[in-house]
């Protein structure tokens, strides 16, 4: 049976073992999707359920025989952070499954009548809940991310505005294995992609980020400080900055505001299913409350940032899988350690102004190094063998980096 990928409010799911009424899969063979699926199967284990919700619809339970598994089955949903609104709370699950154009599939699919079936679908649940997720990784979609590259730092800003739109496409356009920028919470705790706490220096207004609304952002022009050319730029969300971008390039997210932050921006990235590529660059509170809404969700360490042993320690410590160096390398011995545990190793300093200081930094075992003017630096590091990277975006996920 052919694999069918979904969609439920933006996350993506892989659907094993679904059963659809002729009529359904007639539709679904035109492209328009199909309202509600019929679960069932011998390997549940491998299981992940889900649905494509075009037209409305849900999943269905045998509620007299499965009130236990459709519990879980929100709850996992829940957990990742998906609106409950298309389908109900656990006890409201449904015996019947929905009729779609009036085509009813029939309940005798519907019904999960063995009980070892049962207990797969709950060993298969309850699988989901202990990693957090049931979104596709990089490894079931074949997605290559880069080990070594450019980052660019707040996207290309040396020839647009920081850490807007037109940044981060320009610097796709050129090749970067790496995107880093900075998220803070409004007044009405909405994501907005900024690097300082106000936004008089990067905008034409004035004030906190944190006093001023999602609107009052919004309607502030963010690009004609920089040049007449950006004119009408906006402050972008965190949501379209995601939506934008690749999947097969890290996006190092630096979240700054407390937990409140860690918790809004981990569920965005859950959200639209960027666990394998984007890591929080964070303190210990934000990472803490990120970690609370996915468990695996990744981390990269800025509390005691540098580059001596304590932060080397805390980092592996703490499990990240990022770290960031500031201003210099750490010893041989603690990058040794670092590499041997598999952290991949960020590296900001002011020093990295011209081509010829990137293969120091790329010696000695730094994986991305941070850089502004990404034009300049993108063909110093071409001469030391990093290719330029090739965005693969959702549309053709079967293009690959060779």
């Amino acid at each position: 049976m052919p694999r069918y990928y979904r969609r439920i409010h933006g996350t993506r799911f892989r659907i094993l073992n679904v059963t659809r009424s002729e009529e359904t899969q007639a539709e679904h063979d035109q492209g328009m999707g199909c309202s509600h699926y019929c679960l069932f199967g011998r390997d549940l284990p491998k299981l992940l359920a889900g649905g494509a919700f075009k037209h409305g619809g849900h999943v269905a339970f045998d509620r007299k025989n499965n009130k236990l598994l459709s519990t879980l089955f929100v709850r996992m949903l829940q957990q990742m952070n998906i609106e409950m609104d298309r389908f109900g709370s656990s006890t409201g699950m449904t015996s019947k499954m929905v009729v779609n154009k009036g085509n009813a599939m029939s309940r005798k699919r519907q019904k999960l009548k063995d009980s070892s079936i049962k207990q797969r679908y709950l060993f298969a649940l309850v699988l989901a809940l202990g990693f957090g997720s049931c979104t596709l990784s990089a490894a079931d979609e074949k997605i290559v991310m880069p080990t070594r590259g450019i980052c660019a730092h707040r996207g290309a800003c040396v020839s647009n505005p920081e850490n807007t739109l037109p940044a981060f496409a320009e610097a796709i356009r050129l090749g970067v294995h790496q995107i880093e920028f900075d998220v803070y919470l409004t007044k009405d705790k909405q994501c907005v992609v900024i690097h300082d706490g106000s936004v008089d220096r990067t905008t034409n207004g004035s004030g906190k980020v944190s006093e001023l609304t999602l609107s009052e952002i919004r309607g502030l022009d963010a690009g004609s400080w920089k040049d007449a050319r950006f004119v009408g730029v906006k402050v972008p969300t965190l949501r379209e900055t995601l939506v934008m971008m690749p999947e097969n390039i890290w996006l190092n997210v630096h979240t700054r505001g407390g937990a409140d932050a860690g918790t809004a921006v981990a569920r965005e990235i859950v959200r639209q299913g960027r666990q394998h590529q984007a890591f929080l660059a964070t303190g210990w509170s934000e990472s803490a409350a990120a970690r609370k809404v996915d468990p695996n969700i990744l981390i990269c360490n800025m509390r005691h940032q540098g580059f001596d042993s304590r932060y080397v320690s805390e980092s592996l410590e703490r499990g990240d899988q990022f770290v960031q160096l500031l201003r210099d390398v750490a010893s041989p011995e603690d990058m040794a350690r670092l590499k041997k545990a598999g952290v991949r190793i960020n590296y900001f300093g002011y020093d990295l102004r011209h081509p010829d200081r990137l293969k120091r930094y790329f010696d000695v075992g730094v994986d991305f190094p941070l850089v502004d003017d990404v034009e300049k630096m993108m063909p110093g590091a071409e001469a030391l063998g990093i290719k330029r990277w090739k965005p693969v975006y959702r549309k053709d996920n079967d293009k690959q980096n060779d």
